[in-house]
């Protein structure tokens, strides 16, 4: 039965013919589907991984009549492409009587049936960007398969898994036979990202071992069409443990280039590419950083998409207790002194002259124990009550889990990523997203992150906040962040990688 939803279109790229001949021929998957084998594509699009096996058999001196379609399976949820691809096969191919071994349906909810081999091309998409309705379809075999404990994790932190890696675990788990192999194209976040695909590297699915046995990642070769996430091709076997290192292949200047990939610290960590161990070596011997529990790595300050209402590019005093702030959106804002604090940009981590230039100021009408201002004290401001509840038709519309909780509690002021952190004397700061280097930098004072883009360790202590700054300077550090390959991306230096280099007491 074609699902209700079919005419939804989530992530879908297509593989690229030339690039599809290069993974059946790596795996030599045509020889073997000549000789017997299964194979099954859980999200076969317009057929484009189909047709390369064909392909590549004709140009081995096959014809199409002694070719063994009747061994492809497949499933495609958008009914348009399903189309597409039965009558491309059919006119092109002459491939008739066997075709409805490919079927319109969700491959979540297909029975289980399992193949020789699995070859496909799942959608590129997190969990965030489904539509609505189908989100609550797909958000229990979250964890049905393992990915997240509880639904709500999708609601949070983890709401930027990739739907192709469960696809990959169901397709483990309920369409591979025992000791089967897996090719996939898919997004390099889910073995090279912090946080939201951790559990995906725990490389079980439901109980059932997978092994990544080689890695290939096209680094900056553009193959897939407006696509500009990190992919790649794993191979996977099933019922074998994983165990590292891994090969990994970097497609550079035309040709792939040999390393080895593992984690660094824990078996879930995402993976660290590497062509020698020389700097793990030296990372080992390097003394742990000591901290206490309240100096966890930390991203900035979230407005929740009302930046043109908290951030102003210009500060002007009136007064000992009054300030006019501006933006591109807005003039001549005036709000209290007490509530606005400089904001970090990229020029604060340019050079030593620039550290304390402030650029931008951030509005943050909360107390300094972290918790937003109560209505009755936004009352005691009169430029502070009067602006925000001038704003107040956008700002309690903000859409976000968290923030709404904020909201329904009347705090429709509130921001993400402000607590008692935000107010220590002393931050080690470094820019976290894009960059290709990691410069940390010790900021005195009411100094605020932004988002993202910047991340930071709130401390007490000059003493201490020097000590730190001191190891995160040495060169070694900087050597475990490029080795998992996040160099220019959101994913370069975030809290998550910083705080596995760091023991709390």
């Amino acid at each position: 039965m074609i699902p209700f939803y079919a005419d939804i279109k989530i992530g879908a790229v297509f593989t690229p013919l030339e690039w599809g001949l290069w993974a059946v021929r790596r795996y030599n998957l045509t020889q073997k589907w000549l000789q017997g084998a299964t194979i099954f594509d859980p999200t076969c699009g317009e057929g484009h991984l189909f047709e390369a096996l064909i392909l590549d058999a004709i140009q081995a001196g096959k014809s199409v009549q002694e070719l063994p379609l009747h061994n492809l399976y497949g499933t495609e949820l958008n009914a348009t492409l399903y189309h597409n691809l039965r009558h491309k096969m059919q006119v092109k191919y002459q491939w008739k009587t066997d075709i409805q071994k490919i079927s319109c349906q969700d491959f979540f909810f297909c029975s289980a049936k399992s193949f020789d081999i699995i070859l496909g091309n799942p959608p590129w998409a997190t969990f965030n960007d489904l539509p609505e309705s189908y989100k609550h379809i797909v958000k229990p075999l979250f964890i049905k398969y393992g990915l997240v404990e509880k639904t709500n994790e999708l609601l949070l932190g983890n709401s930027r898994i990739e739907l192709a890696a469960l696809i990959v675990v169901k397709s483990i788990a309920e369409h591979l036979n025992t000791n089967g192999e897996a090719i996939f194209f898919m997004p390099m976040s889910i073995l090279l990202n912090d946080g939201a695909n951790k559990q995906f590297r725990t490389y079980q699915a439901q109980n059932i071992d997978f092994a990544i046995t080689e890695i290939h990642d096209f680094v900056e070769k553009s193959i897939f069409e407006d696509v500009k996430t990190r992919y790649g091709v794993i191979h996977i076997q099933r019922n074998q443990k994983m165990q590292f290192p891994v090969p990994y292949y970097q497609f550079v200047e035309n040709s792939w280039k040999e390393y080895y990939a593992k984690p660094i610290f824990h078996s879930t960590d995402p993976l660290s590419i590497m062509q020698n161990e020389t700097w793990t070596q030296e990372l080992a011997q390097t003394p742990n950083i000591v901290l206490p529990k309240h100096a966890v790595p930390r991203q900035g300050i979230n407005t929740c998409g009302a930046n043109d209402m908290f951030i102003f590019d210009d500060c002007q005093e009136i007064n000992t207790h009054l300030v006019s702030l501006s933006n591109k959106k807005q003039k001549n804002i005036v709000l209290p002194r007490e509530f606005v604090y400089p904001l970090l940009v990229s020029k604060n981590f340019n050079s030593a002259a620039h550290n304390q230039e402030v650029n931008k100021w951030v509005l943050l009408p909360y107390q300094t124990n972290g918790k937003p201002l109560e209505p009755a004290q936004t009352e005691l401001y009169p430029e502070l009550y009067d602006y925000l509840h001038f704003k107040r038709p956008f700002l309690a519309y903000r859409r976000g889990t968290i923030i709404n909780t904020w909201i329904k509690r009347g705090y429709f002021w509130a921001l993400l990523g402000v607590g008692r952190y935000s107010f220590k004397p002393y931050k080690i700061a470094w820019e976290a997203y894009g960059r290709k280097e990691f410069r940390p930098v010790l900021f005195t004072g009411k100094w605020q992150a932004n988002q993202s883009l910047q991340a930071y360790i709130p401390l007490d202590e000059p003493y201490q906040a020097q000590q730190v700054l001191w190891h995160l300077s040495q060169g070694v550090i900087e050597k475990y962040l490029q080795s998992m390959n996040m160099q220019g991306t959101m994913n370069w230096a975030q809290p998550g990688k910083i705080k596995r280099l760091i023991q709390f007491e």
